[in-house]
């Protein structure tokens, strides 16, 4: 039970029937016709795969042209640092980055194997990895994590303000940011000239990357040559098969690449196993599933705090990353000098991110916006009249009691109070918005501590909690039965007794 399900045969079953309802006895072709014969199966599988990744060009230019006016490229201090020679160190922390026992090689030797014994191996290792001349699984996944590692600080420098995915500081809600605020702009557009908008289907494009466009866009970066081959090679010496009922089919080298409250109701029927037809006791309430495992609770989210704790987050972005585009953007169109000074600015037309993030009013003043620590405070006491709007006592003695440093090198800059260093923290957030005050500590920490099942650590969890299925629980929640334990019939069916 410790490291997993008995050796029974009831699990053997269950794995059996598993198996079977996971096997694919029929499938459909393109022209509607459905394929019974496994045979006919495995070659449409492995026919469609093909298709997908087969190259449609004819021929394709190699030789990269030259760098155009508006492509992105290398400085060339920094193609120098991409183009230097590959240290023992960076080998060596690129394979240690590698989960030990995942994705064995073909050899049956992964990464785990090179870490263990490293002493041994480790010249051959480095020998391959500034040689590469057949790549393993391993060595493949060292040279990917070294140039990963290598261009990670540089993306920003090669990658349009555009293209938010995968590039570090960047975020997934920026675009959407950006076209929301858009499609507001346009409806509320009137007269003679018209606006429209085009969504291009770009048809899974991390599938369609042609090697030669792969190589072209490398050159136009000003990325150094020898580095090109390096990632050139690691792309086309891949070779992939088609998993299909248990077995592998037939290997094929691809030449293109591959790279709210519904929401708490479905969380919490799955949590008890609660389905619409069929209704189930929910054993522990809301407030103490919410809470965090350290307190006594699962850690499970609600959505409108999460909702609310991200927008808050949106809002710090807002002020800390200015130029970032999404935030030009929001700036452009709602912190105009004309908006801002007109006595109606709130009730003039804004999309519903503007009414989230400011709440549907200004905040502060116009004239506080660049208002400095400096400007209201004299080396000796606050000065209160040099602030623009109205605080409260309370909040002016809370300002008083935090010691001041009258010399500092550092500058003014925005911080969140209850994060350790000052820069936001999402959990705080979501703890003011869910307003759980102090932390509570959970005595019985050591449910989670065990190495177990998931499964077993949730039912030692509803012991803890004494909200188990037995019959004196039952009765404590009005439900009438007889509270004498079914197999022995001499006490009362309690936890600890069933136990």
């Amino acid at each position: 039970m410790v490291f997993g399900d008995r050796n029974t045969s009831f699990y053997h079953l269950s794995a059996i029937v598993r198996s079977k309802m996971n096997r694919i006895s029929a499938i459909k072709n393109s022209v509607g016709d459905w394929l019974f014969e496994e045979s006919d199966i495995m070659d449409h599988i492995n026919k469609s795969f093909k298709e997908l990744y087969s190259t449609s060009q004819v021929w394709s230019d190699w030789h990269t042209s030259s760098i155009t006016s508006w492509q992105l490229s290398l400085t060339e201090s920094d193609r120098d640092n991409l183009d230097a020679e590959v240290s023992d160190e960076e080998i060596k922390a690129a394979l240690w980055s590698l989960k030990g026992s995942k994705a064995q090689g073909p050899n049956g030797l992964h990464a785990g194997f090179f870490q263990r014994f490293w002493l041994i191996v480790g010249d051959s290792v480095k020998a391959e990895v500034k040689r590469p001349i057949s790549l393993c699984n391993t060595v493949y996944k060292i040279i990917t994590k070294i140039i990963v590692a290598r261009l990670r600080p540089i993306l920003g420098e090669l990658i349009s303000l555009f293209q938010i995915a995968f590039v570090p500081g960047r975020r997934g809600t920026d675009n959407d940011i950006i076209v929301q605020e858009l499609i507001h702009t346009i409806s509320e557009k009137n007269g003679r000239v018209g606006y429209m908008v085009i969504k291009i289907d770009l048809e899974k494009g991390y599938d369609k990357l042609e090697r030669s466009f792969i190589r072209d866009i490398l050159g136009k970066a000003n990325i150094p040559e020898n580095l090109i081959q390096v990632i050139m090679s690691c792309v086309l010496t891949v070779s992939t098969s088609v998993l299909f009922n248990g077995g592998c089919l037939e290997e094929f080298c691809p030449s293109r690449a591959k790279v709210s409250d519904n929401i708490d109701r479905v969380n919490k029927n799955f949590l008890w196993g609660s389905f619409e037809s069929s209704k189930k006791m929910h054993w522990i309430g809301r407030e103490k599933v919410t809470k965090p495992k350290g307190e006594g609770g699962l850690g499970l989210q609600t959505t409108k705090e999460r909702n609310i704790s991200l927008l808050v987050k949106l809002n710090w972005r807002f002020q800390t990353e200015a130029d970032s585009l999404w935030a030009k953007v929001i700036k452009s169109k709602y912190c105009s000098q004309q908006r801002l000074r007109s006595r109606i600015s709130d009730k003039l037309p804004c999309s519903q991110l503007r009414s989230s993030k400011a709440g549907g009013s200004r905040v502060l003043p116009l004239e506080s916006e660049k208002l400095k620590i400096r400007d209201v405070f004299d080396e000796i006491r606050w000065n209160w009249d040099l602030i623009p709007f109205v605080l409260r006592l309370n909040c002016k003695k809370e300002i008083q009691a935090i010691p001041f440093a009258l010399t500092t090198r550092s500058q003014d800059r925005l911080a969140w109070v209850g994060a350790k260093h000052g820069d936001f923290d999402l959990h705080n957030a979501y703890r003011l918005a869910g307003n759980l005050g102090s932390v509570e500590p959970f005595h019985r920490k050591w449910v989670w501590d065990l190495k177990t099942l998931p499964r077993i650590h949730f039912f030692l969890w509803k012991c803890c909690h004494n909200s188990v299925r037995v019959r004196e629980r039952l009765a404590a929640r009005g439900i009438s039965t007889n509270v004498t334990c079914p197999l022995c019939q001499s006490g009362v069916e309690t936890i600890s007794h069933a136990l």
